[in-house]
């Protein structure tokens, strides 16, 4: 559900694959679109992003930023963290484990794209 903060809505798909917005370099400085911040203006700016289908996220209110699952990434590269406090910290994707878009409804708070991250 769009809100009405201007905070860009993503699932848990999109915020860990690397090829889709936020997440993609090449598209750093895009013109947000109707108010929304689609991506950042340059590497080290931080961003935050409201992941829709996160079991924290109530999926109504608007304009209510407590209700939603709310994550930051300080920096392009760095992983987006959920803000708020938890009572666990479910890491994707789990050490050994290949790293591609989450596909399940895992209540992740802390989320690594998949990048290369040999290539940064």
């Amino acid at each position: 559900m769009a809100n009405t903060v201007n905070i860009l809505e993503v699932t848990l798909a999109q915020i860990s694959n690397s090829t889709v917005r936020p997440n993609i370099a090449a598209e750093f400085g895009l013109a947000p679109v109707d108010g929304v911040k689609q991506t950042r203006s340059w590497s080290y700016e931080p961003m935050v992003v409201r992941v829709t289908n996160h079991p924290a996220d109530d999926g109504g209110k608007t304009d209510n930023v407590e209700g939603m699952a709310l994550f930051v990434s300080q920096r392009h590269g760095e992983p987006w963290v959920m803000l708020g406090h938890q009572t666990e910290h479910l890491i994707h994707p789990v050490a050994g484990v290949a790293n591609e878009p989450i596909a399940d409804l895992l209540s992740y708070q802390i989320i690594y794209p998949d990048f290369d991250y040999s290539t940064f």
